[in-house]
């Protein structure tokens, strides 16, 4: 089976060599480099764009071209083209040597699979996953993966199952965490990106018998569909894995929790 994280890592030093110059590449020619058909060059552009449009960066991927078009594919959807020469000019002014390549923990050929499987069912090991990874924004894309796994793809306060919006809410906040529990899944909760931001600011929040407690501490004048989409929560059970494993952990609920009723 070909490791497309392994591709990825190929592709991403090709790319980022290529944006320090002018000239574009082909998907003819990203292939050859890759050893592999113009038409697979899609996977490993397909995880360094969601890469970088997760992590704010320059639409890397926008160098490579179809060949009488000299233009992205239909599948480059990081910037608009109308302005191509904008993005590219972006992404040849930013300096990618201070970027490391984010999935240089693929080079023994360890799949992202292997390393959401690992935390799922040896989730005590989550720090060694953590310290092969590395890198920040590929860690949070593993552990959203991991969540979207260990809830069924369905949100925890809600059910919804439109993965788009699905966030991996972090219990004890990442800038917190200690490397054992930045990827533990036992530290983390599915939820809608609406709640998780709520979450967050610790107007939503969930106590150790798994209620959701809705908190009005600055007194707003709620709207009814504040009232639908959120006040209404309050009390109510979230939806666990199946998994008992990987619930969260109450330590960290109570962890959390003291920390807002400081």
């Amino acid at each position: 089976m070909v490791n497309q994280q392994e591709r990825a890592y190929k592709t991403w030093q090709v790319l980022a060599k290529l944006a320090s110059g002018s000239k574009l590449i082909t998907y003819e020619e990203l292939a050859k480099n890759l050893n592999s058909h113009a038409r697979a060059v899609r996977f490993p552009l397909s995880l360094i764009q969601d890469y970088c449009q997760e992590n704010h960066l320059p639409p890397l991927t926008i160098l490579v071209v179809n060949k009488t078009t000299n233009q992205p594919g239909e599948g480059f959807i990081a910037w608009g083209r109308e302005n191509l020469v904008e993005g590219r000019n972006e992404v040849r002014s930013h300096d990618w040597k201070k970027n490391s390549n984010p999935f240089a923990y693929a080079l023994d050929g360890t799949s992202d699979e292997e390393l959401i499987n690992r935390i799922l069912t040896a989730p005590d090991l989550s720090q060694e996953v953590y310290s092969k990874v590395k890198v920040r924004g590929v860690a949070q894309m593993i552990f959203r993966q991991a969540l979207l796994t260990a809830y069924d793809g369905r949100c925890a306060f809600t059910e919804t199952s439109f993965a788009q919006t699905l966030d991996a809410a972090h219990i004890v906040p990442w800038s917190e965490c200690t490397p054992d529990l930045r990827m533990d899944p036992r530290n983390g909760i599915l939820m809608l990106c609406f709640h998780h931001r709520l979450f967050d600011l610790g107007i939503l929040s969930i106590d150790e018998d798994y209620k959701i407690h809705f908190s009005n501490k600055q007194e707003m004048k709620l709207t009814e569909a504040d009232h639908n989409f959120v006040s209404s929560l309050h009390r109510m059970q979230i939806s666990l894995p199946s998994d008992k494993s990987l619930w969260p952990d109450k330590k960290l609920i109570r962890r959390r929790n003291n920390e807002l009723n400081k």
